[in-house]
Protein backbone atom coordinates (compact mmCIF):
# COMPACT_ATOMS: atom_id res chain seq x y z
CA UNK A 1 0.00 0.00 0.00
CA UNK A 2 1.38 3.41 -1.01
CA UNK A 3 1.72 6.44 1.24
CA UNK A 4 4.22 8.43 3.21
CA UNK A 5 6.46 6.35 5.47
CA UNK A 6 6.39 7.15 9.21
CA UNK A 7 9.68 8.71 10.41
CA UNK A 8 11.91 6.56 12.64
CA UNK A 9 11.44 8.89 15.64
CA UNK A 10 7.68 8.58 15.30
CA UNK A 11 7.88 4.78 15.17
CA UNK A 12 10.03 4.76 18.29
CA UNK A 13 7.52 6.94 20.19
CA UNK A 14 4.35 5.51 18.64
CA UNK A 15 2.71 4.60 21.96
CA UNK A 16 3.59 7.95 23.52
CA UNK A 17 2.12 9.85 20.55
CA UNK A 18 -1.12 7.84 20.90
CA UNK A 19 -1.36 8.74 24.58
CA UNK A 20 -0.81 12.44 23.78
CA UNK A 21 -3.56 12.33 21.16
CA UNK A 22 -6.00 11.17 23.85
CA UNK A 23 -5.05 13.92 26.33
CA UNK A 24 -7.94 16.37 26.96
CA UNK A 25 -5.41 19.09 27.87
CA UNK A 26 -3.83 18.82 24.43
CA UNK A 27 -7.26 19.17 22.80
CA UNK A 28 -7.93 22.27 24.89
CA UNK A 29 -4.57 23.82 23.93
CA UNK A 30 -5.25 23.20 20.23
CA UNK A 31 -8.72 24.76 20.55
CA UNK A 32 -7.20 27.75 22.34
CA UNK A 33 -4.64 28.25 19.58
CA UNK A 34 -7.40 28.00 16.99
CA UNK A 35 -9.44 30.68 18.75
CA UNK A 36 -6.32 32.85 19.09
CA UNK A 37 -5.58 32.70 15.38
CA UNK A 38 -9.23 33.28 14.46
CA UNK A 39 -9.50 36.32 16.72
CA UNK A 40 -6.01 37.58 16.02
CA UNK A 41 -6.61 37.46 12.30
CA UNK A 42 -9.90 39.35 12.36
CA UNK A 43 -9.61 43.03 11.65
CA UNK A 44 -13.32 43.80 11.84
CA UNK A 45 -13.40 44.18 15.66
CA UNK A 46 -13.64 47.83 16.64
CA UNK A 47 -11.53 49.15 19.54
CA UNK A 48 -14.78 49.99 21.37
CA UNK A 49 -15.70 46.29 21.38
CA UNK A 50 -12.43 45.61 23.20
CA UNK A 51 -13.29 47.93 26.08
CA UNK A 52 -14.74 46.59 29.33
CA UNK A 53 -15.67 49.08 32.04
CA UNK A 54 -16.65 47.97 35.53
CA UNK A 55 -18.46 50.95 37.00
CA UNK A 56 -19.08 51.54 40.69
CA UNK A 57 -22.75 50.77 40.06
CA UNK A 58 -21.85 47.40 38.47
CA UNK A 59 -19.54 46.51 41.37
CA UNK A 60 -22.35 47.35 43.81
CA UNK A 61 -24.77 45.09 41.92
CA UNK A 62 -22.25 42.23 42.02
CA UNK A 63 -21.75 42.72 45.77
CA UNK A 64 -25.52 42.85 46.38
CA UNK A 65 -25.98 39.60 44.45
CA UNK A 66 -23.32 37.96 46.62
CA UNK A 67 -25.00 39.21 49.82
CA UNK A 68 -28.42 37.94 48.68
CA UNK A 69 -27.00 34.49 47.92
CA UNK A 70 -24.63 34.09 50.89
CA UNK A 71 -26.63 35.96 53.51
CA UNK A 72 -23.70 38.27 54.40
CA UNK A 73 -21.82 41.20 52.85
CA UNK A 74 -18.89 40.42 50.55
CA UNK A 75 -15.37 41.21 51.78
CA UNK A 76 -13.04 43.46 49.78
CA UNK A 77 -11.22 40.39 48.42
CA UNK A 78 -14.51 38.76 47.49
CA UNK A 79 -15.69 41.86 45.63
CA UNK A 80 -12.38 41.87 43.77
CA UNK A 81 -12.95 38.19 42.89
CA UNK A 82 -16.50 38.96 41.70
CA UNK A 83 -15.21 41.73 39.45
CA UNK A 84 -12.50 39.53 37.97
CA UNK A 85 -15.04 36.77 37.35
CA UNK A 86 -17.40 39.27 35.70
CA UNK A 87 -14.59 40.44 33.38
CA UNK A 88 -13.76 36.83 32.50
CA UNK A 89 -17.43 36.10 31.78
CA UNK A 90 -17.80 39.26 29.67
CA UNK A 91 -14.73 38.39 27.58
CA UNK A 92 -15.87 34.81 26.98
CA UNK A 93 -19.37 36.03 26.17
CA UNK A 94 -18.17 38.55 23.58
CA UNK A 95 -15.76 36.12 21.96
CA UNK A 96 -18.43 33.39 21.89
CA UNK A 97 -20.74 35.80 20.06
CA UNK A 98 -17.95 36.67 17.62
CA UNK A 99 -17.43 32.98 16.90
CA UNK A 100 -21.17 32.52 16.41
CA UNK A 101 -21.44 29.98 19.24
CA UNK A 102 -24.91 31.29 20.05
CA UNK A 103 -26.25 30.26 16.65
CA UNK A 104 -28.54 27.22 16.35
CA UNK A 105 -28.07 26.33 20.01
CA UNK A 106 -31.42 25.11 21.45
CA UNK A 107 -30.38 25.88 25.04
CA UNK A 108 -29.46 29.47 24.15
CA UNK A 109 -32.71 29.85 22.19
CA UNK A 110 -34.78 28.64 25.15
CA UNK A 111 -32.96 30.97 27.54
CA UNK A 112 -33.49 33.96 25.26
CA UNK A 113 -37.18 33.11 24.88
CA UNK A 114 -37.50 32.82 28.67
CA UNK A 115 -35.89 36.24 29.15
CA UNK A 116 -38.27 37.81 26.63
CA UNK A 117 -41.25 36.30 28.46
CA UNK A 118 -39.89 37.58 31.79
CA UNK A 119 -39.75 41.10 30.33
CA UNK A 120 -43.43 40.78 29.41
CA UNK A 121 -44.38 39.36 32.81
CA UNK A 122 -42.49 41.81 35.06
CA UNK A 123 -45.02 44.62 34.84
CA UNK A 124 -47.95 42.21 35.02
CA UNK A 125 -46.83 40.52 38.25
CA UNK A 126 -47.52 43.65 40.33
CA UNK A 127 -50.89 44.27 38.72
CA UNK A 128 -53.79 43.86 41.17
CA UNK A 129 -57.47 43.68 40.22
CA UNK A 130 -59.94 46.33 41.24
CA UNK A 131 -62.93 45.25 43.31
CA UNK A 132 -65.16 45.27 40.23
CA UNK A 133 -62.63 43.23 38.22
CA UNK A 134 -62.37 40.67 41.02
CA UNK A 135 -66.15 40.43 41.30
CA UNK A 136 -66.49 39.93 37.55
CA UNK A 137 -63.79 37.25 37.57
CA UNK A 138 -65.54 35.48 40.45
CA UNK A 139 -68.90 35.58 38.66
CA UNK A 140 -67.35 34.07 35.52
CA UNK A 141 -65.66 31.24 37.45
CA UNK A 142 -68.06 30.69 40.36
CA UNK A 143 -68.37 26.94 39.79
CA UNK A 144 -64.61 26.55 40.36
CA UNK A 145 -64.88 28.00 43.87
CA UNK A 146 -68.06 26.25 45.02
CA UNK A 147 -68.01 24.08 48.14
CA UNK A 148 -70.00 20.89 48.23
CA UNK A 149 -72.36 19.23 47.66
CA UNK A 150 -72.26 17.48 51.04
CA UNK A 151 -73.51 13.99 51.91
CA UNK A 152 -74.57 12.19 55.07
CA UNK A 153 -74.43 8.47 54.27
CA UNK A 154 -73.68 4.97 55.51
CA UNK A 155 -71.63 2.38 53.67
CA UNK A 156 -71.02 -1.36 54.03
CA UNK A 157 -68.16 -3.09 52.24
CA UNK A 158 -69.29 -6.39 50.74
CA UNK A 159 -67.31 -9.61 50.95
CA UNK A 160 -66.13 -11.38 47.79
CA UNK A 161 -68.97 -13.89 47.96
CA UNK A 162 -71.69 -11.48 49.08
CA UNK A 163 -74.65 -10.91 46.76
CA UNK A 164 -75.35 -7.17 46.63
CA UNK A 165 -79.04 -7.48 45.69
CA UNK A 166 -79.71 -9.93 48.53
CA UNK A 167 -77.95 -7.77 51.14
CA UNK A 168 -79.72 -4.61 49.93
CA UNK A 169 -83.06 -6.40 50.30
CA UNK A 170 -82.17 -7.57 53.84
CA UNK A 171 -81.09 -4.06 54.91
CA UNK A 172 -84.21 -2.43 53.49
CA UNK A 173 -86.20 -5.14 55.30
CA UNK A 174 -84.80 -4.08 58.68
CA UNK A 175 -81.61 -6.12 59.16
CA UNK A 176 -79.00 -4.25 61.25
CA UNK A 177 -76.05 -2.97 59.14
CA UNK A 178 -73.51 -4.60 61.48
CA UNK A 179 -74.99 -8.02 60.66
CA UNK A 180 -73.94 -8.02 56.99
CA UNK A 181 -70.84 -7.32 54.91
CA UNK A 182 -67.25 -7.47 56.17
CA UNK A 183 -65.58 -5.63 59.02
CA UNK A 184 -63.07 -2.97 57.92
CA UNK A 185 -61.27 0.11 59.25
CA UNK A 186 -63.36 2.28 56.90
CA UNK A 187 -65.91 4.54 58.56
CA UNK A 188 -69.41 3.09 58.36
CA UNK A 189 -71.20 6.43 58.84
CA UNK A 190 -70.01 9.68 57.25
CA UNK A 191 -71.65 13.08 57.81
CA UNK A 192 -71.14 16.39 56.00
CA UNK A 193 -68.54 15.06 53.55
CA UNK A 194 -67.84 16.84 50.25
CA UNK A 195 -66.64 15.12 47.04
CA UNK A 196 -62.96 15.85 47.71
CA UNK A 197 -63.03 14.27 51.18
CA UNK A 198 -65.11 11.31 50.00
CA UNK A 199 -62.76 10.58 47.12
CA UNK A 200 -59.72 10.86 49.39
CA UNK A 201 -61.16 8.13 51.62
CA UNK A 202 -62.73 5.82 49.03
CA UNK A 203 -60.97 6.64 45.77
CA UNK A 204 -61.57 8.74 42.66
CA UNK A 205 -65.13 8.88 41.24
CA UNK A 206 -66.73 7.43 44.40
CA UNK A 207 -68.60 10.70 45.00
CA UNK A 208 -69.81 10.75 41.39
CA UNK A 209 -71.48 7.39 41.97
CA UNK A 210 -73.16 8.64 45.16
CA UNK A 211 -74.78 11.46 43.18
CA UNK A 212 -76.72 8.90 41.12
CA UNK A 213 -78.17 6.96 44.07
CA UNK A 214 -81.66 7.37 45.60
CA UNK A 215 -82.06 8.82 49.10
CA UNK A 216 -83.63 7.20 52.14
CA UNK A 217 -82.94 3.55 51.29
CA UNK A 218 -80.08 1.11 50.77
CA UNK A 219 -78.85 0.80 47.18
CA UNK A 220 -75.79 0.00 45.10
CA UNK A 221 -73.41 -1.56 44.59
CA UNK A 222 -70.85 1.26 44.36
CA UNK A 223 -67.27 0.42 43.48
CA UNK A 224 -64.15 1.72 45.24
CA UNK A 225 -60.54 0.66 45.46
CA UNK A 226 -61.54 -1.59 48.36
CA UNK A 227 -64.33 -3.46 46.55
CA UNK A 228 -68.12 -3.13 46.26
CA UNK A 229 -70.20 -1.16 48.77
CA UNK A 230 -73.90 -0.83 49.48
CA UNK A 231 -74.94 2.70 50.40
CA UNK A 232 -77.68 4.46 52.40
CA UNK A 233 -77.86 8.20 51.66
CA UNK A 234 -79.58 10.02 54.51
CA UNK A 235 -79.09 13.57 53.24
CA UNK A 236 -77.52 15.59 50.45
CA UNK A 237 -76.91 19.32 50.87
CA UNK A 238 -76.50 21.44 47.71
CA UNK A 239 -73.24 23.19 46.91
CA UNK A 240 -72.76 26.82 47.95
CA UNK A 241 -70.52 29.65 46.80
CA UNK A 242 -68.43 31.24 49.57
CA UNK A 243 -68.27 35.05 49.80
CA UNK A 244 -65.29 36.72 48.12
CA UNK A 245 -63.87 37.75 51.50
CA UNK A 246 -63.26 34.08 52.38
CA UNK A 247 -61.28 33.28 49.23
CA UNK A 248 -59.89 36.70 48.26
CA UNK A 249 -56.20 35.68 48.24
CA UNK A 250 -56.90 32.67 46.03
CA UNK A 251 -59.05 34.76 43.69
CA UNK A 252 -56.34 37.43 43.31
CA UNK A 253 -53.69 34.76 42.52
CA UNK A 254 -55.93 33.20 39.88
CA UNK A 255 -56.84 36.59 38.39
CA UNK A 256 -53.16 37.59 38.16
CA UNK A 257 -52.25 34.27 36.54
CA UNK A 258 -54.94 34.79 33.90
CA UNK A 259 -53.87 38.42 33.39
CA UNK A 260 -50.21 37.44 32.90
CA UNK A 261 -51.09 34.73 30.37
CA UNK A 262 -53.30 37.14 28.43
CA UNK A 263 -50.56 39.79 28.44
CA UNK A 264 -48.00 37.26 27.18
CA UNK A 265 -50.27 36.25 24.32
CA UNK A 266 -51.00 39.88 23.35
CA UNK A 267 -47.28 40.74 23.40
CA UNK A 268 -46.45 37.71 21.28
CA UNK A 269 -49.24 38.52 18.82
CA UNK A 270 -47.95 42.08 18.48
CA UNK A 271 -44.46 40.74 17.68
CA UNK A 272 -45.84 38.07 15.36
CA UNK A 273 -47.73 40.73 13.37
CA UNK A 274 -44.38 42.25 12.44
CA UNK A 275 -43.08 39.04 10.82
CA UNK A 276 -43.76 37.41 7.49
CA UNK A 277 -44.10 33.72 8.42
CA UNK A 278 -44.24 30.99 5.80
CA UNK A 279 -44.77 27.33 6.67
CA UNK A 280 -44.15 24.62 4.11
CA UNK A 281 -47.08 22.18 3.71
CA UNK A 282 -46.63 18.89 5.52
CA UNK A 283 -46.03 15.87 3.33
Amino acid sequence: MGGMAMPNWAIAHKDKIKSWANEPLLHFMILGLLIFFILGGSNDVSPEDRKIEVTEEKATILAQGFAATMGRPASRDEVDMLIRDYIREEIYYREALRLGLDQDDPIVRRRMRAKMEVLVMEAAEDKRPTNSQLQAFYNENKAKYQNGPFWDFQQILLGKNDDAASIIAQLNGGVEPNKVGQRTSLRGKINGADPANINREFGEAFADQLAKLPHGKWSGPVQSGFGDHVIFIAKQSPPYSPPISQIEARLIDDWQSKYINERKEKAYQALLNGYDVKIAPLK
